[in-house]
């Protein structure tokens, strides 16, 4: 291509690229752009499989009995407490 045969702009494209050639008066301005690129990758990765297990019906009892404590001991403060502040 010849820069005589330049009047206005030209535009080149191929695959990801798109080349402008502007000529403006006795001045040459070139502008190239390049798409991006988009990189798929597929990984396999492992899993360990899922055992699903029924509950065995056992509660743990230790914890029955420490709430079960827990209560009785915060109702006996509120009794004590209502029972001494109540009075006056």
């Amino acid at each position: 291509m010849h820069i005589n045969t330049l009047h206005d702009t030209v535009t080149i494209t191929k695959e990801k690229l798109r080349v402008q050639i502007h000529r403006i008066k006795d001045t040459v301005y070139i502008e190239a752009e390049q798409q991006a690129d988009t990189v798929i990758v597929h990984k396999e990765v492992p899993v360990e499989k899922i055992v699903y297990q029924k509950p065995d019906g056992k509660t743990n009892i230790g914890v029955i009995w420490f709430l079960l404590g827990a209560l009785v001991v915060m109702v006996g403060v509120l009794v004590l407490g209502f029972g001494w502040f109540g009075g006056r």
